[in-house]
């Protein structure tokens, strides 16, 4: 028997309900076969069923499923390890780079600061950017506004948060996620299964689930 995690558990209720309109409606078609026409006359249950169906395309099993969709952080993994480990990299790489007075408190002051600049004048910015302009103003802190920064070391460090994000993801996944994705595609091989996600989470770098789920949509 699979053991579902938390990731999974809605599955359950979408086939519970398919199920209740599947058979609520074969229920009002047996009523409406065994009815009296309007005119007062009974007819054959066999001879309307079979009038309808041969118009009409058979149902589908009611636990047949064709798309699953979920989240991916605190889904199938906790987001709050991920985060911290991807900022340690991040820290990490800036002071491999020389910025060794570089702090992560200091970085995520600043992308409070960058929201709500970027709020008073009615904006909006994508993850990515906003952290990497939060790098960017650390390091602006550090060695002063008047000196040119190479966008390539922001980039640096930004790719290096990101892949550490992925790789820490892959580690603490929860325990059954990944079996419980796999017993999902072994009981609905037809299904196509997606991650939905408003942060940089990417199936495609988890190689413990990545065979399981078809797209990212992020």
């Amino acid at each position: 028997m699979c053991q579902l995690s938390r990731a999974v558990t809605l599955i359950g209720f979408v086939t519970a309900v398919d199920a209740f309109v599947s058979s609520a409606t074969h229920r009002r078609h047996d009523c409406m076969c065994t009815s009296s026409s309007s005119r007062g006359r009974s007819q054959s249950p066999s001879i309307l069923h079979d009038s309808r169906d041969a118009d009409s395309p058979t149902p589908p099993p009611h636990n047949e499923l064709h798309l699953i969709t979920f989240d991916l952080d605190d889904t199938i993994f906790p987001i709050g390890p991920v985060v911290a480990d991807a900022n340690k990299a991040q820290l990490a790489t800036l002071h491999r780079l020389g910025y060794t007075g570089a702090c992560n408190n200091e970085i995520i002051a600043a992308s409070k600061r960058i929201r709500n600049e970027l709020r008073e004048v009615g904006k909006i910015l994508t993850y990515t950017d906003l952290r990497k302009q939060s790098i960017h103003r650390e390091i602006q802190r550090l060695i002063g506004t008047d000196t040119t920064i190479d966008y390539s070391v922001v980039e640096t460090v930004f790719d290096a948060w990101l892949s550490e994000r992925q790789a820490s993801a892959n580690r603490n996944l929860y325990k059954h996620a990944s079996s419980s994705l796999e017993c999902i595609r072994k009981h609905h091989p037809n299904a196509v299964i997606g991650a939905i996600t408003n942060g940089r989470g990417n199936q495609l770098e988890m190689p413990s689930v990545a065979d399981y789920i078809d797209y990212c949509v992020s």
